[in-house]
């Protein structure tokens, strides 16, 4: 997919060159999420989880819209490429806050024996979605041509990512408030300025946070979106083959999450978060080494899962550890 948009909107680069600007243009998003984040936390911790995720699931709706009909760099130039980073934008602002209000509802109305498996299941989900999304990318890229796909089946991918965050916005409408949030503030501990409060209160834990998150960030980004791209730009994979094997990872990351989290509700969050961080800063290096050494897509495939494995113990011991650092009336603030 991404070699795809990489010629729709960067058509004078080489395929090296364009791949790198779309991760460039990508990257916006990322650099909007903890803007969102502390945006929509000072939301939710104000006006409720449910107002929140409504608001970001219908920005994420514009935002693939946005992306799916923006015409080509040869049909409006630079201004097409402008539109794609926008909607990143967009997307990455509103997943700052989406995210986070997920896990603070599954954690709020977890039991506290099972609060890390419960919780966990926010990564499944996230998982699940993500591999949803490559496996149609598999399926159109199998069954359409090269021109096919270059044309519009890889618009035809963002439109459905659409209609089914259109399902989801629904789904929000519907979805109860936090009793948890509630009780808070019933009991009137709800700050005007709870970002503020939360810096002043817990600035360490708000730390721990931004570094976590920023590690987990790169390294999950790595495994699912680099080292597919390597495989098809570097190793002359096909594209359907570095998908497989990029599928079979994610299976296996958002699968084992709950795992993970019930694992960490029975031995503690901070000796399963710190031994699979360790660990993968260990085994990327050589993991990388043996995936251009072999050059063998089992290979490649087992290296693949067993770095999605660390990262699903990290992110999903991540997610209650994160919401358990602070009070119901600060949480997504923090």
């Amino acid at each position: 997919m991404t070699i795809v948009i990489a010629a729709t909107f960067f058509p004078d680069s080489s395929q090296a060159v364009a791949t790198i600007k779309t991760f460039g243009m990508f990257a916006a998003g990322y650099l909007m999420r903890p803007i969102g984040g502390v945006f929509f936390g000072n939301l939710g911790d104000r006006v409720g989880r449910k107002r929140v995720l409504i608001i970001t699931v219908a920005l994420m709706v514009i935002s693939t819209a946005i992306i799916a009909f923006t015409p080509s760099y040869k049909s409006i130039g630079m201004a097409s490429v402008l539109l794609i980073i926008f909607a990143r934008m967009i997307q990455g602002f509103s997943i700052g806050g989406e995210y986070n209000g997920v896990l603070a509802i599954l954690s709020e109305q977890a039991p506290d024996d099972k609060r890390g498996l419960i919780t966990a299941f926010g990564t499944f989900f996230s998982g699940f979605g993500v591999f949803l999304g490559t496996l149609v990318v598999f399926l159109f890229s199998a069954f359409l041509s090269e021109k096919e796909m270059f044309n519009y089946g890889w618009r035809a991918c963002f439109v459905i990512g659409m209609v089914l965050a259109m399902i989801v916005l629904v789904m929000q409408f519907m979805q109860d408030e936090s009793p948890e949030y509630l009780k808070a503030k019933e009991d009137g501990l709800l700050s005007e300025t709870p970002v503020v409060s939360a810096i002043k209160e817990y600035p360490f834990q708000i730390f721990v946070v931004f570094a976590l998150a920023g590690y987990l960030g790169i390294v999950y980004y790595m495994v699912s979106a680099f080292i597919p791209s390597l495989l098809v730009s570097s190793l002359n994979y096909s594209t359907n083959l570095a998908m497989l094997v990029t599928m079979t990872a994610s299976v296996c990351y958002f699968v084992t999450a709950p795992i993970w989290g019930f694992i960490s509700d029975k031995i503690g969050r901070k000796k399963v978060l710190l031994v699979s961080c360790l660990l993968f800063g260990v085994f990327i290096y050589p993991s990388l080494y043996a995936i251009e050494s072999f050059d063998s897509a089992v290979v490649t495939c087992a290296v693949m899962i067993v770095l999605m494995l660390l990262i699903s113990a990290a992110t999903a011991t991540f997610v209650v550890t994160i919401n358990e650092l602070f009070p119901t009336h600060l949480r997504l603030s923090g």
